[in-house]
């Protein structure tokens, strides 16, 4: 099985889910469910119970969204986050610096990463990636 399921069920939400007690299912419209037997990239029989380890715990989005909430500066993000892993003007189409600053942390969860965008004097917004799960055969090196 791919890792592509794994990642968009812990990107939230989703319209991929798993329940322990329902198995994988899509989010249909109004709510609906519908249950899934196969994986929809790979198209492998989907394991009517998984490992531990392959789906984040549902908390840890909330930690990290939580956390997120309350930044309103670059600053803040130093001070909640510490040193980022990626600090710099976003690029426009030529590649050129334009006024859009760009501050991203891989390392502050096991699941996902987080990216601020700034623009003076009151733009902020935060986005919440899933990272990828390598599995098995599809395991990046």
């Amino acid at each position: 099985m791919c890792s592509r399921l794994f990642m968009l069920i812990n990107d939230r939400p989703a319209v991929v889910s798993h329940s322990r007690d329902l198995g994988f299912f899509i989010q249909g419209a109004d709510r609906a469910r519908y249950p899934i037997q196969h994986c929809p990239w790979c198209g492998d029989l989907l394991p009517k119970r998984i490992a531990d380890g392959l789906i984040a715990p549902e908390h840890e989005h909330v930690r990290i969204l939580d956390k997120a909430k309350g930044v309103v500066t670059p600053e803040d993000c130093y001070a909640l986050f510490g040193e980022p892993d990626y600090d710099a003007p976003f690029p426009d189409d030529n590649g050129m610096p334009t006024d859009l600053r760009n501050i991203e942390y891989y390392g502050i969860s096991d699941w996902y990463t987080l990216e601020f965008y700034f623009t003076p004097p009151d733009y902020r917004r935060f986005v919440i990636n899933a990272k990828p799960i390598p599995l098995l055969e599809d395991a990046e090196p």
